[in-house]
């Protein structure tokens, strides 16, 4: 409980420091509210290549995670990466709080890296060839804390916090030419300028943070360190720096002395993701950077298009919701728009025990082809649910029946292209998330059935064919 006592005191300094920087504002702690780990679980991924591990917490309403780390309180972000270049096998530890305090049980793991790392090249390799930006869509992208943390504990910047500044233009390039570095270019985007944090004063001052004119790009040369860093407990850790030359700029600048002497901590590194911390001894600032394309992915089909059969038809739903068979009460749902959450509260453990069919009024013909398309995304792991489109009076007489995994926090997009029709007078869209844990939603969005000769102008994903299945598009509430 040591590590608990001294998050709970950072957080209180915080609140009375940082307007911005306490988790949840709240008047009195409640004990009988306090969260449990009952049915919580969390994803462990290891990247041997850059011993860097990833952990993502369950979304749950109105709690955070709390993460510990070899024994170090670490992050209260919802998805965490730690990096140690040492191998060996190290502890993690989950605790969910919420406004009245901190779970009284944990989830603990372990996880391993296999090898010594000592060889910058898997960095280098991952670092080049693209342009990086701070990462605007995911919670955390800004953030700060205590020295000694992975700089999140007191204030973590939500999705677009900063829209109105310019530090989501500048991007940043690296260009190795030796083992261990090479060039680093930084461009300030259209405004040509930077968001420099108030209390920097080497392009004026500000009582609050403000886009400063500097330059609209600069050239300058960079390094990865092996090193070492010093914990919350005081405990040494190995890491590896991203060290820029003295009086190199950045995406956001925090202090003068980041300016003056830039040198990150890589929390994480994959291969369109850089996680980094600057640590002066006295705060640490948490920078989320991406190398994903700006520009709007695939997402199935246009929901909203009229040729979107689904759009205006008639629908009721039935559910069959029985873990071990035994039928209980039907899921509570929410409905907003093309969105509906479906609520979970107890676990099932086999395909067809958690079935929720819409039943419908869409006409289908063996005289056209078809096109369907849906969002889910599961707060837990459901391994194998699954996705059936078929006819209401012969469930015998279907357009697919498929089993896909799902990933907590993450928006699959189902979709088929270019269907045989069939003659069917009432549709019926069945999804199964037999196998679901306890205490698990799903949120199931932007149903679209439409003929295929009606074009909505959707761009499907190279290759598509009729038998595409679907694609996991991006992370929702999450860091990483």
């Amino acid at each position: 409980m040591k590590n608990i006592y001294k998050l709970m005191a950072g957080v209180l300094f915080a609140g009375l420091t940082l307007t911005a920087c306490s988790p949840e504002d709240f008047d009195t702690a409640n004990e009988n509210g306090l969260p449990t780990m009952e049915g919580v679980d969390f994803t462990i991924d290891v990247d041997q290549s850059t011993n860097t591990m990833t952990a993502t917490a369950p979304v749950i309403e109105g709690e955070y995670p709390v993460w510990l780390v070899n024994g170090t309180v670490y992050s209260t972000l919802q998805t965490v990466t730690w990096s140690n270049k040492i191998r060996g096998t190290y502890p993690i530890e989950l605790r969910m709080a919420n406004r009245n305090g901190f779970s009284q049980s944990s989830v603990q793991k372990t996880f391993t890296f296999d090898e010594t790392k000592v060889d910058f090249a898997p960095y280098l390799t991952k670092l080049q060839g693209k342009e990086w930006r701070i990462d605007n869509s995911v919670k955390g992208h800004l953030a700060c804390g205590p020295s000694g943390t992975s700089g999140t504990e007191w204030w973590s910047a939500n999705p677009d916090d900063k829209k109105d500044y310019s530090v989501y233009d500048d991007r940043i390039t690296f260009e190795p030419t030796t083992a261990t570095g090479g060039n680093y270019t930084y461009s300030s985007g259209v405004d040509g300028k930077t968001f420099v944090n108030t209390g920097t004063t080497l392009w004026g001052s500000s009582s609050a943070d403000w886009d400063a004119t500097i330059t609209p790009e600069q050239k300058a040369t960079f390094n990865l360190e092996s090193g070492t860093w010093t914990d919350a407990d005081k405990k040494v850790q190995d890491a590896v720096y991203l060290v820029l030359s003295d009086n190199t700029l950045f995406p956001y600048i925090s202090t003068d002395d980041q300016y003056q002497h830039p040198r990150f901590r890589i929390e994480g590194l994959t291969a369109n993701e850089l996680d980094l911390v600057y640590d002066n001894g006295g705060i640490a600032w948490h920078f989320i950077l991406t190398s994903k394309s700006t520009e709007k992915g695939f997402e199935g089909y246009d929901a909203n298009n009229d040729f979107n059969l689904f759009k205006n038809a008639a629908t009721s739903f039935e559910f069959y919701y029985a873990p071990n068979w035994k039928q209980i009460d039907n899921p509570a749902y929410v409905q907003n728009g093309n969105n509906w959450t479906f609520t979970f509260p107890a676990a099932t453990f086999q395909q067809w025990q958690n079935q929720i069919k819409w039943d419908t009024d869409i006409k289908t013909t063996s005289a056209s082809n078809y096109d369907f398309s849906v969002q889910l995304t599961p707060s837990q792991d459901i391994s194998q649910a699954t996705v059936k489109l078929d006819d209401q009076s012969d469930d015998d007489k279907y357009y697919f029946v498929d089993r896909v995994d799902l990933k907590a926090g993450q928006t699959y997009i189902f979709y088929k292209s270019d269907m045989p029709g069939l003659d069917i007078n009432n549709l019926q869209l069945v999804l199964d998330f037999g196998g679901n844990p306890d205490n698990t939603t799903v949120e199931v969005a932007n149903i679209v059935v439409k003929d295929h000769a009606n074009d909505d102008g959707t761009v499907l994903p190279t290759g598509t064919t009729a038998n595409a299945k679907g694609i996991i598009v991006k992370r929702l509430n999450s860091k990483k």
